[in-house]
């Protein structure tokens, strides 16, 4: 089992993101998922929050953008439903950048690590076609998140994704694993204050 921080997802989560959140669950041992990680603002910029940050020694960081709608398409320079109200895609690849600068800044160690972003779309089929803007590891649509039998297969093919993202972007990859250590000094710079199961002390 993964180690899911915090170690309960919220009732007011989105639905999508408590799908996610249970296949990661699943995952290797080894492997860090934090929810809902919310960024301080840098410089001028607004607070970024990303919806999931995995930390997979073997590979580096995944930074998960997900949307729970039901149905989603871009069309006429739009995205609907209108409450998504810029590219999810554009959204994930900022919230990855923010969060490198941010750990760079106070553990420079990371800045040798690969970082790499994934949309889900838990809920909805999306017809991505060749595109110059978004590669196909960028995505994970209904058909393909459904189609997982198990945690395993899920977690899998998120190792598969970081792999092409890693040669796509020409990004050195991991010489060793990170080390036990350094994930957990990841995690302690990311969550200074941690969450507690409701009702306990």
């Amino acid at each position: 089992m993964a180690r899911m921080i915090p170690a309960f997802v919220d009732d007011s989560a989105p639905p999508g993101e408590k799908d996610v959140w249970n296949m990661l669950a699943g995952g290797p041992s080894d492997w860090v998922a934090i929810h809902s990680l919310d960024l301080a603002p840098w410089r001028e910029n607004r607070r970024t929050e990303l919806d999931f940050v995995v930390m997979v020694p073997a590979m580096g960081i995944l930074c998960v953008e997900v949307k729970s709608h039901a149905d989603i398409s871009f069309r006429d320079d739009r995205w609907y439903p209108s409450t998504i109200t810029r590219s999810p895609f554009k959204q994930a690849q900022d919230a990855k950048h923010a969060l490198r600068r941010r750990l760079v800044e106070i553990a420079p160690f990371v800045k040798q690590l690969p970082i790499v972003q994934l949309c889900i779309f838990p809920n909805a089929r999306f017809q991505l076609g060749r595109s110059i803007s978004v590669s196909s590891w960028e995505l994970m649509d209904a058909p393909e998140f459904r189609g997982f039998r198990t945690a395993a297969d899920f977690c899998a093919s998120l190792v598969s994704r970081m792999m092409a993202a890693v040669s796509d972007e020409k990004i050195p990859p991991l010489a060793e694993p990170i080390a036990p250590a350094r994930v957990d000094n990841m995690v302690d710079l990311c969550l200074p204050v941690r969450k507690r199961v409701p009702g306990t002390a």
